[in-house]
């Protein structure tokens, strides 16, 4: 009965009333399948893999919490055949749908814990939240960076996550993707010490800060400020040259951040 309940049934039997019952019934059965026998796990897979290519986004959801359930019990090989029911989560024009999609990601990127698993499989996915359309889906990406660097320590920060952004910051054009990447990099920082903070991230931010967009200077400057606490003295030289320079920027806000930022650089002292 389980399993019959969470199959779908074919749309041209039901009425418009049977259709809305048997969402609603989809969407319970997806909430609901968060078993950790391993045995009857592995029996309904099929069943979620299912309800993850449901047409009704509720149900996707309810589904794709019930995945990152499955992954901490399931073996590896899970993965590979959840990949393109992900992969179709994550190209839905639904943003909430997406932003389930990032959440599972992370969840059973974090469930497994294998690098390898990850960089082949899903870290090409997490990293779309940097050009997402979805403010809501790019902070969620953002706001996940610290639990993957607990996960895969600062060698997966250090070799994926930095030369990533910083490819964004060089290549790209798209102002949202540059700005994403710089609250990225504010809190990658938050993982790493002054020293590291200084050679691995303020170069990149001082060169961004002179991009031709106002927003990213603007998102740039105001990131500088919050990071010179980490600092030392002794490596706040190019952040106040580039902030003596913004100070005078044609653009009002970036030039009125700037002044800010270098008093206080001279409130350190």
């Amino acid at each position: 009965f389980f399993f019959l309940m969470i199959r779908r049934p074919p749309r041209s039997t039901q009425s418009r009333s049977s259709a809305a019952s048997d969402v609603y019934k989809r969407q319970v059965m997806a909430s609901l399948i968060k078993i950790s026998n391993k045995d009857i796990i592995t029996k309904l897979i099929p069943n979620l893999f299912d309800l993850l290519d449901d047409e009704e986004p509720n149900v996707k959801v309810s589904a794709l919490k019930a995945a990152s359930k499955f992954a901490q019990v399931a073996s590896p090989d899970f993965v590979n055949n959840l990949l393109p029911h992900l992969r179709s989560a994550f190209q839905s024009n639904k943003w909430r749908v997406r932003l389930s999609a990032i959440e599972a990601l992370v969840d059973i990127a974090c469930a497994y814990g294998d690098i390898n698993l990850f960089e082949k499989t899903l870290e090409p996915l997490y990293f779309s939240y940097l050009s997402d359309k979805a403010s809501a889906v790019r902070e969620l990406g953002v706001d996940n960076i610290p639990k993957l660097i607990k996960v895969f320590n600062k060698a997966w920060l250090n070799s994926n996550l930095l030369p990533r952004l910083n490819e964004v910051l060089v290549k790209d054009f798209t102002y949202i993707l540059k700005i994403t990447a710089v609250h990225s990099l504010k809190v990658a920082a938050q993982q790493l010490k002054g020293d590291e903070i200084n050679e691995k991230i303020i170069p990149m931010l001082i060169r961004s800060g002179r991009d031709p967009v106002p927003n990213v200077r603007f998102t740039v400057v105001k990131t500088l400020k919050e990071l010179t606490i980490k600092l030392d003295d002794s490596a706040l030289g190019p952040i106040k040259s580039l902030f003596n320079e913004l100070s005078n920027d044609p653009d009002k806000d970036v030039s009125y951040f700037a002044q800010e930022g270098l008093e206080a650089l001279q409130g350190k002292k």
